[in-house]
């Protein structure tokens, strides 16, 4: 589920942890437990343009090549989406919407 951008690392030991107490299936559980990541690109380009427009300064240092601002943005469509959106994604988007 991780190598299919499913779940995220951290959601994936939330599962197997769930599991080893509870059993169950992986996807059953991760549904129960609200972990699945959102790999809806329409979804997710909503959250990143926000946060592009809150968050101005960062947007434009990317622009100008300071490629660490670009982990603070995925950080905030994370925030946004509750941790849920797929991070390489987001990035993706950030990307495409700031014309780089």
């Amino acid at each position: 589920m991780v190598s299919d951008n499913q779940l995220s690392s951290t959601a994936a030991k939330d599962v197997l942890a769930e599991i080893l107490v509870n059993g169950g299936e992986p996807k059953a559980v991760a549904e129960k437990l609200n972990l699945l990541q959102v790999s809806d690109e329409g979804e997710i380009a909503e959250i990143v343009e926000g946060v592009l427009k809150d968050n101005e300064q960062a947007a434009n240092d990317v622009k100008n090549g300071e490629m660490k601002a670009i982990g603070f943005l995925v950080g905030q469509v994370m925030k946004a989406s509750q941790g849920k959106a797929n991070p390489g994604l987001a990035q993706e988007l950030i990307k495409k919407q700031l014309g780089l």
